[in-house]
Order: C-alpha cells, then structure tokens, then sequence
C-alpha cells in the first residue's frame, strides 16, 4: 500500500497509520497478519509532502494547507511507474520487483469533492489483465469488499472522473455517473 503520491491527499496515510497504531499499541485486528505481509509506503512523494503551503491546489475545496501534486523535479508519478529515473520511483520498483505483491493499493483522495460515500475505488476490471484476475477482481473481490462495507454501514461506490470539473454531466463514464447520483439522490 502506497500513500501521498499526491501529498495533498493524504486520507490514505492516515487511515494505514490508524491501523497500525491500533495494530501495535492496542493489539485490535492483528489477527489480519495471519497470512499476509504489508508492506505501507506512508509518503511515497516526499519532495511533494514537505513542500506544504495553503496554495498548492487551489482549485480543491479543503483542507486548509496540503502538499504539492509534483516532486523537485516537477515531476508527477502518479500511476505512472515508467518514470524510472526518480529515486522515488528506482526504489518503488526494486521493493515491487523484490516482493511481487498479489495486492497494491495506491490511495488519493477527491480533491475535495463531495461523492457522498466514505471511500471510492478504482480498480482494474475492463479486461486489460489476466482473465482470471480480471474474474477474481470483478465479480469475488469487488462484490465481497462492497457487501461488508455496506452491511458495517459505510457504503462505497466506484470513483469517477470529471472531464470538466464544474460540469458533472461531462464526466468521464456518463451511465455510472447517473448510478452514482441516482443512489445518492432518487431521480
């Protein structure tokens, strides 16, 4: 799991570090290392995390203060895992190629955008993976990690991306757009 890629969103950093302060001072849910390994990148854009000012992303609402999208360099790594020459990135892709995760999670944050559900996800199912992971990822996964955050009480809905930021109709996958509004907000 990597965090602050984009240090302005640091949501993601928070929440694993919550896990694992209660993980280790409280000893509640250490039973979820029973058969895995986590591995956490709490920020993964250092240059980006310090370089913290209240007008790096004024175009989000909130918060107040937040880091910088890019690196010294001007760089974004934002799922971009070619841009190999960052130190960032060499030691990112020595710790993947030494580990080879089955799972990555890279968590962002809205920019400030109300989406009405206390987490949405990306997740690779249009079939430019394996088949069977494709399978796994679309219809075990998703549907179980859906499920038992709705029965907890936390419903949780796939992101969506605005191709004009103030303009909600133009976004980027109309059908699930109007899903999404349509379960927040009867039509």
């Amino acid at each position: 799991m990597q965090a602050c890629i984009h240090p302005g969103e640091s949501e993601g950093k928070d929440a694993m570090l919550m896990l694992l302060r209660d993980m280790v001072i409280d000893k509640k849910n250490t039973h979820l290392l029973d058969h895995i390994s986590i591995l956490f990148i709490p920020v993964f854009n250092v240059d980006g995390h310090e370089r913290f000012g209240p007008y790096n992303r004024i175009n989000q609402n909130g918060p107040k203060e937040m880091g910088w999208r890019v690196t010294a360099n001007n760089l974004n790594l934002n799922r971009d895992f070619l841009k190999a020459e960052t130190p960032e990135m060499k030691a990112w892709l020595k710790m993947f190629n030494k580990w080879l995760p089955d799972f990555f999670i890279d968590t962002h944050t809205t920019d400030g955008a109300d989406y009405q559900y206390v987490l949405t996800y990306l997740m690779e199912i249009f079939g430019n993976m394996d088949d069977g992971l494709t399978n796994w990822c679309k219809n075990r996964f998703l549907p179980d990690m859906t499920g038992k955050m709705e029965s907890r009480g936390f419903p949780v809905f796939p992101y969506i991306g605005f191709r004009d930021w103030h303009n909600p109709k133009a976004a980027s996958n109309q059908g699930l757009l109007l899903q999404c509004f349509h379960r927040v907000i009867p039509l």
